[in-house]
């Protein structure tokens, strides 16, 4: 991926009323970091403000996962429990952290990983974009190589699909630049209906 054509995707952000605006700080240049923090805050800004403007929106928010590519540099920013993995012919690694009542639990060493899959509050986060004023992400800078893939999902796809088969899916697949995969590419026979919106 260019970095100039990624910049350009991820330079125009939109008002609450669907016009767009130009995120601050956004220069081709700038830190990656910085520049998913911004978008992050004009992000929150526009949930916040929508949910302010109509009582039937109140309260409500949305999780986030984003990344800013170069050749040789990745950045990638979340709030919630939307995820980013990296994918190579070596294996599949989570770059991200879930902020989310169940991981708490996990990095706490109250519960399993795979007793976490099972919990009953396991769709609860402790993060959202436009709940609040403001909002914290945190941001990572993953090491790349070609042919690695980052794959960038919701909880709708991460709690329906298994690691090893989001792997199975891209093994082996050779790039000569750093790829953005759709796991809309996955195919699982007789897979059950997701229970709510996945996206990738």
């Amino acid at each position: 991926i260019e970095a100039d054509a990624q910049v350009v995707e991820f330079d125009v952000s939109f008002r609450p009323d669907g016009t767009p605006v130009i995120i601050h700080n956004s220069e081709p240049n700038s830190s990656q970091g910085v520049f998913l923090e911004n978008a992050l805050e004009d992000a929150n800004t526009a949930v916040h403000d929508k949910a302010l403007s109509n009582r039937a929106y109140a309260g409500m928010g949305t999780t986030l996962v984003a990344t800013v590519a170069t050749q040789t540099k990745v950045a990638v920013i979340n709030v919630g429990d939307s995820r980013a993995y990296k994918i190579n012919s070596d294996g599949i690694s989570k770059i991200t952290n879930d902020h989310s009542l169940v991981a708490d639990m996990v990095r706490m060493g109250e519960l399993t990983e795979e007793q976490a899959q099972e919990h009953p509050c396991k769709n609860l986060i402790t993060r959202a974009v436009g709940t609040d004023v403001t909002v914290t992400g945190d941001v990572f800078f993953p090491e790349i190589k070609r042919g690695d893939f980052i794959l960038l999902c919701s909880d709708g796809l991460s709690n329906l699909v298994s690691e090893q088969e989001m792997l199975y899916e891209k093994y082996g697949y050779n790039t000569s630049h750093i790829g953005f995969w759709s796991g809309a590419d996955i195919d699982r026979p007789n897979m059950n209906p997701a229970p709510e919106v996945e996206t990738v």
